[in-house]
């Protein structure tokens, strides 16, 4: 019988490659869509300049979101570091459990690069449906 803490473990090594694909599949995506409209040149019309900014804000939140996800290691090695030597302290003969969730923050980042990107996305498709019209 697996512990929480094994199927938590699991779970998010399963899922974090994913993650870190989605994350850079929207960058990807935001870059592409920002070319997109550079190249229909500058346009005063509402649904563009909002997609732009929604695009530019997805692209500031992705590079948080991937940044944040660079670090862990650095982190969770300084987390692992400071546990161990409050164990050795405190003489503490146990090991010590490091568990890799995201933080809020990066979940926050996350959410909102996937809402600015899905909000552009759709100012962008209603921008080119009226300019074919």
């Amino acid at each position: 019988m697996q512990t929480f803490f094994e199927l938590e473990q699991k779970l998010l090594n399963q899922h974090e490659v994913e993650y870190r694909a989605f994350t850079r599949l929207l960058l990807t995506i935001s870059i592409a869509c920002i070319t997109l409209l550079a190249s229909s040149g500058v346009n005063g019309n509402f649904m563009y300049l909002s997609s732009l900014v929604l695009l530019f804000l997805s692209v500031l939140f992705g590079m948080m979101v991937q940044h944040r996800i660079m670090m862990n290691p650095i982190y969770h090695l300084e987390l692992a570091k400071n546990l161990l030597d409050e164990a050795e302290k405190a003489q503490n003969q146990e090991g010590i459990e490091l568990r890799r969730k995201p933080t809020k923050i990066e979940q926050y980042m996350y959410r909102l690069q996937a809402i600015t990107f899905v909000l552009s996305f759709l100012f962008l498709s209603v921008y080119l449906i009226q300019k074919s019209i």
